[in-house]
């Protein structure tokens, strides 16, 4: 599971936050949109189809947002008759059913966050071979694309590990050691994070370890591992992550151990981290963060992929989606707070602060 669909993390509103100063806007989103991708109207088509968003789990912000990405890309196509929402809320059984039902009311395209991975193939195949164009995203359910269903729709995992180690170089000075904080044991995205890194990192700086150290994706586990990291390899200068909602509770670690928080290359950073910023730099004068984000637009990509086969229009944009530096403190790109927002929501989403806001006042 993607580390932006699944994170635990509070979602009591961003103002709870440990050190609430908004260090680059009191209240203020700034989005990251896909740059040099069509627009979904060149793939509207004529005919009348109903398109559906299938979640695995829909229960935090960031699916919220994505869903809402959805509604407002759909709604730009005056022929997309309906859209429908289904949430598993993490059972595979209704996950399964949910597709199912949608198959059976006739939908013509689901895009989909499969959370179940390769268990859930066979839900998505049946629906494939009823005629319903499938488009996965960011989750990975194996099989094969173009048989299993249509086209699966990924962040690419090498450039963000491309612009790790690009930072990371910068950051100690040309030398240094380096440790990954990932998610879940054997998880193939963190391993896809670091294998990225690895394949750009410069030869003076050393990684401390040849796989991620698991933090499960959620704080506790973060600060766990972090502890665990400092002990183990106590000169790691730099942390890189692919949790960034965690980013709290690794200074936590740190400041258990009495040490400074080091620079975080990372992804998946949340308004929480903006709230905290001041705190944090006032607390570790040496901490800065880099995180490359964008991932709920990776949903708008999946949906223009799904439309275009529904109406038998080729679209030739890359499944493959590279997403941008969103925060680069080292180069003046500070962290995002909106303290009317939920401590989980991300702030890099293509949508207007008024947009974000009317999600969460439901």
């Amino acid at each position: 599971m993607a580390a932006t669909g699944c994170g635990d993390i509070s979602t009591d509103g961003a103002n709870a936050a440990a050190g609430s100063g908004a260090a680059a806007s009191e209240a203020a989103v700034v989005s990251a949109p896909l740059e040099g991708r069509p627009d979904i109207t060149e793939f509207c088509g004529d005919k009348e189809i109903t398109v559906a968003l299938a979640d695995g789990f829909g229960g935090n912000a960031w699916r919220k947002i994505v869903k809402r990405q959805f509604e407002k890309e759909a709604a730009k196509c005056p022929n997309i008759t309906k859209t429908i929402y289904t949430n598993a809320n993490s059972d595979p059984q209704k996950y399964a059913s949910d597709i199912n039902g949608l198959v059976a009311q006739g939908v013509d395209a689901i895009i989909t966050f499969d959370d179940f991975g390769p268990a859930a193939l066979p839900t998505l195949r049946k629906a494939t071979k009823a005629g319903v164009v499938v488009v996965p995203y960011i989750a990975n359910p194996g099989g094969t694309p173009g048989e299993d269903y249509e086209v699966f729709v990924a962040e690419d995992t090498d450039q963000v590990g491309k612009e790790w180690a690009s930072w990371a170089e910068k950051a100690l000075g040309g030398k240094g050691t380096v440790a990954m904080l990932g998610g879940t044991p054997g998880n193939p995205l963190s391993t896809a994070f670091l294998d990225g890194y690895k394949a750009n990192a410069a030869p003076s700086i050393t990684l401390a370890q040849d796989e991620p150290l698991n933090t499960d994706w959620t704080v506790a586990g973060m600060q766990q591992a972090a502890a665990g990291m400092m002990t183990r390899y106590p000169d790691t200068g730099l942390i890189l992550t692919d949790f960034g909602a965690g980013i709290q509770s690794l200074a936590r670690a740190y400041d258990a151990a009495g040490q400074e928080l080091v620079p975080v290359a990372a992804t998946a950073s949340t308004n929480e981290v903006g709230c905290a910023w001041d705190q944090l730099k006032k607390d570790h004068p040496g901490f800065e963060l880099l995180s490359v984000e964008g991932t709920t637009n990776v949903s708008v990509v999946a949906l223009r992929k799904a439309v275009a086969a529904a109406q038998g229009i080729e679209n030739t944009e890359a499944s493959m989606v590279q997403i941008p530096v969103f925060i680069d403190t080292l180069n003046g790109k500070m962290p995002v707070c909106d303290p009317d927002l939920p401590a989980d929501a991300d702030m890099s989403a293509d949508l207007t602060p008024e947009e974000m806001r009317e999600i969460f006042a439901k």
